[in-house]
């Protein structure tokens, strides 16, 4: 459990890592060492990269929800290896297969 004072310092600091805003070096140092031992400091740190690296990201959109789960990225990676089975099912051609590196799956 991170203290009261700890915590606040982490908010300002996630809060302009998640804005974008420059961070000192000696604070980031900090706020890494901090992450490492506190679990709960980790997830700050992660929550504001995501949203960092996602800005126009909405409250209550499914991206901030999977963010809040820690499942953006993982979700992300499912959804595009599936596009790509479903491509090869739909088109079943063998020039595709071809083109994307599969081996064609007989069903």
């Amino acid at each position: 459990m991170l203290s009261t004072n700890y915590r606040l310092k982490l908010e300002f600091i996630c809060g302009r890592i998640a804005r974008g805003e420059s961070v000192d070096l000696q604070e980031m140092v900090w706020s890494e060492k901090l992450g490492k031992a506190n679990t709960s400091a980790r997830e700050m740190l992660r929550k504001a990269r995501q949203v960092a690296n996602n800005p126009d990201m909405m409250e209550g959109s499914t991206d901030h929800f999977l963010n809040q789960l820690g499942l953006e990225i993982l979700i992300r990676q499912i959804i595009e290896l599936d596009l790509i089975v479903l491509m090869i099912l739909l088109i079943g051609s063998k020039e595709i297969n071809q083109r994307i590196g599969v081996l064609e799956i007989k069903l």
